[in-house]
């Protein structure tokens, strides 16, 4: 199998995609260089939250181990963590935006906003409400111009612009896929999901996350569940099996050192524990993504 993704997983091991030195990017689809800055074509695991807003065009995307299409008239919600391929020919019309996580977590609706990204790591589509087109090309014009400007309220200015941006989106969203939990709440599941990705390998009990949380494990599993519709131990389960999964399609990495990489000494309950959460044995998965890929 062709190697599709040579950078290693570990968090130690994270670089940028997107090795822009300001807390939020914005540029047209259109740009000749874009591809080249972003680097579409190849794999990558991303390191900030990307938004397309795609106005015109369509073009597949590769979202870890599924194939989607991307559609005019929709915004797509992607999460750091996430392996995005995106096959790129130049012929898309709209936007693409990339936020740091810690100027996202400045937001003042932070909490509420959120709710556009997938708890579940998937990417979110969201349709934009007629006559809403307009708004949002301006608040994009804003940040795009005050980006450039270097003002000494340049910070404030954005993370204002930003803030009203994603209300828009949150607003586009149906009303039951929108998030009324309490903050508190909110907060703690985004403290909890945010500890996954550092802490994967080591910490594979509900109790383990709980502690570093300072709260009880049903407790925690009570509000991962009452946001999410899946407790804590669904969701530290699923996580590893799509790491597992991003290791098979975009490494050539055997079964044992995946395994190892995950935190299983023995390669053998990992392929049990693979098998229970993802619903199909490891080995049968490696073989069908390297005919796939062949």
């Amino acid at each position: 199998m062709e190697t599709l993704f040579s950078t290693d997983f570990s968090p130690k091991n994270h670089f940028s995609i997107f090795p822009h030195r300001k807390p939020i990017a914005v540029h047209p689809l259109g740009s000749a260089y874009l591809d080249v800055d972003v680097g579409f074509n190849q794999p990558k695991r991303l390191q900030c939250y990307e938004l397309y807003w795609i106005r015109r065009g369509s073009a597949p995307i590769n979202i870890d181990t599924v194939t989607l299409g991307l559609r005019d008239g929709s915004v797509y919600c992607l999460s750091p963590g996430q392996v995005r391929q995106l096959e790129w020919d130049g012929g898309l019309e709209g936007f693409y935006i990339s936020i740091c996580p810690d100027f996202f977590n400045l937001l003042q609706n932070r909490f509420e906003v959120a709710s556009v990204f997938d708890f579940a790591g998937e990417m979110r589509e969201i349709e934009i409400k007629e006559g809403l087109e307009g708004e949002l090309e301006q608040i994009i014009d804003k940040i795009s111009r005050e980006i450039s400007a270097c003002s000494a309220m340049q910070s404030d200015l954005l993370r204002a612009w930003l803030n009203i941006f994603m209300l828009y989106l949150t607003q586009c969203m149906s009303v039951s896929r929108a998030d009324s939990s309490p903050t508190g709440d909110r907060d703690l599941l985004k403290r909890f999901l945010n500890l996954l990705p550092s802490h994967h390998s080591q910490k594979k009990m509900v109790s383990e996350y709980a502690e570093i949380l300072c709260v009880t494990p049903n407790y925690l599993n009570s509000v991962v569940k009452k946001i999410t519709g899946f407790p804590a131990s669904h969701h530290i389960q699923q996580y590893l099996v799509m790491e597992a999964k991003r290791y098979a399609m975009y490494s050539q990495l055997r079964m044992k050192e995946i395994a190892n990489r995950l935190g299983f000494v023995d390669y053998a309950h990992f392929s049990k524990y693979f098998k229970n959460y993802a619903g199909v044995n490891f080995s049968n998965y490696l073989k069908e993504i390297n005919t796939t890929l062949a």
